[in-house]
């Protein structure tokens, strides 16, 4: 009779879901391992564990040795057979290796990630200027210039150090709804080579974004994670490929690769596998595994980590995929040599094979006579001493530019004042404006040049460098016909041209 209901409960269980599940086995691939393992995770995270356990069940008769599969079913890589997690705990005194294998122990989920959420030591906590700008991040909306000036305030020499931590501490509380302004604090930071200053933001942006619903919050915490290059985002960025914003979606599938070295397109059924199969295991390790791999795509995005690493055994691989057909390959290949050498070898990737063949049999000889005593060849360069900057002028009017972006006191507003009554005498400074690196500054020279000029060259500081460049020159023709380009600057000699 127990038995009965059990069944009966089940069943209800299964009707609840019956139709979308339906839809579902109709979009997948009962042949693909990956495809199928994807369906049996959707099961589970849709209340229908007897289904999920069925489709676990299907991956291992199409693949018997699926490491996610076994995983997500209880079974561990003991030797060369997989066996109950369960039964090896209750052997108790057998002795098992204790090296980490791929697929040991059940990878861990976002949840269960450890994270050290100790916020970073505030170097002046009792000055409250920067606390302002991290508490006003939430109701700013995300990719307007309020939200552009609230973090290149926080991103200032004199700032950053009392917004890391303020920035942390915000993060972690319940009640906070902003996430974006961080991810764009740790992209710059990251992008100027300063990771390690971006460093204490990661554990923070990654347990933010389990309660931020806002997909363009989403988004750049995304990008952020995988900017980072830390395996341990991997768990929160597979649940994002969940997301119902394909933007979402694909910002997490492109942070995945960027850690992991896979090939797009990153699929949430092989991103699962990858961590679960070496989750527990140090990069390197990983990235040698990967660079075994039948997969040239996936052999020759290794190699790249590995070069990262200083790794030799990387080497022979590229090479051996100069040889191959792949066209895409072979010129990553080829990318990837010229780094390790510092010479291209004439190899062209679109040439016959006979013909690279003959460029490849070369390289492998150098690699035969040099690989013993070889040094790579960025380490190998001698550092250059940066020449001695110039004593120039002092140029008020680019002074003044400069300022417009400033945040202290009214520095920004008595540029404004000081460029406007220069009148047409401050065009060329301007112009030089336009091209500059913060879209505070552009924004600011195109609204003085309007008010001082009145002409109106569909300029949009926010626009890419590419579609700046037209109405850019459209400006400094027009001032060089005025002749209001200084000395030295007609026909836009001393304006340099949009980037």
């Amino acid at each position: 009779m127990l038995r009965l209901i059990a069944v009966l409960m089940l069943s209800v269980s299964a009707l609840v879901g019956a139709e979308t599940l339906d839809a579902m086995v109709k979009k997948t691939d009962l042949n693909n391992a990956d495809e199928v393992f994807g369906l049996a995770q959707w099961c589970g995270e849709n209340n229908l564990p007897t289904k999920a356990r069925q489709y676990y069940n299907a991956v291992l008769k199409i693949d018997k040795d699926h490491e996610a599969a076994r995983a997500a079913l209880g079974f561990v890589r003991n030797g060369d057979r997989w066996v109950s997690s369960a039964h090896l705990r209750d052997a108790g005194g057998g002795k098992v290796d204790p090296t980490p294998k791929a697929g040991d122990v059940a990878a861990p989920n976002a949840a269960q990630m450890t994270w050290d959420l100790n916020v970073p030591k505030d170097p002046e906590p009792e000055n409250p200027f920067i606390t302002g700008y991290v508490e006003k991040l939430p109701g700013l909306k995300n990719d307007t210039t309020d939200m552009d000036n609230a973090v290149a305030t926080m991103l200032t020499d004199e700032n950053l150090p009392m917004a890391i931590p303020r920035l942390c501490a915000a993060l972690a509380r319940p009640d906070y709804g902003d996430v974006f302004g961080a991810a764009n604090v740790a992209m710059h930071l990251i992008k100027d080579g300063r990771t390690d200053a971006a460093r204490p933001l990661l554990p923070f942006i990654a347990k933010a974004s389990e309660r931020i619903t806002d997909a363009g919050d989403l988004e750049a915490a995304a990008f952020a994670l995988g900017k980072f290059r830390d395996r341990r985002a991997l768990p929160r960025l597979i649940e994002m490929m969940d997301h119902k914003d394909e933007v979402v979606r694909d910002t997490a599938a492109n942070a995945i690769g960027l850690i992991t070295m896979l090939p797009q397109p990153v699929t949430k059924a092989r991103a699962s596998q990858w961590w679960a199969q070496n989750h527990a295991l140090d990069e390197k390790t990983v990235f040698q595994q990967q660079l075994k791999s039948q997969d040239p795509m996936v052999a020759v995005e290794a190699a790249k980590a590995l070069y990262e690493l200083r790794d030799k055994t990387m080497v022979p691989v590229v090479i051996k995929l100069m040889r191959g057909d792949d066209r895409q390959v072979t010129l990553k290949a080829l990318q990837l040599m010229v780094k390790i050498s510092g010479r291209d070898w004439s190899y062209d990737p679109a040439a016959a094979k006979e013909v690279r063949d003959k460029r490849v049999d070369l390289i492998e000889k150098w690699w035969k006579d040099e690989g013993p005593r070889f040094v790579f060849v960025e380490d190998a360069k001698p550092k250059k001493e940066k020449p001695a900057a110039p004593v120039a002028q002092i140029d008020h009017e680019a002074e003044w530019v400069k300022q417009l972006g400033s945040i202290e006191g009214n520095v920004s507003q008595q540029a404004e004042g000081n460029l406007m009554s220069k009148g047409e005498g401050s065009v060329t400074a301007l112009l030089r404006g336009l091209d500059d690196q913060a879209v505070i500054v552009r924004r600011k020279c195109h609204d003085l040049l309007r008010a001082i000029t009145k002409q109106d060259f569909q300029y949009d500081p926010r626009a890419e460098p590419v579609d700046r460049a037209k109405p850019v020159a459209a400006w400094n023709n027009w001032a060089s016909q005025k002749g209001l380009l200084k000395n030295g600057d007609e026909e836009g000699e001393g304006v340099p041209p949009a980037k």
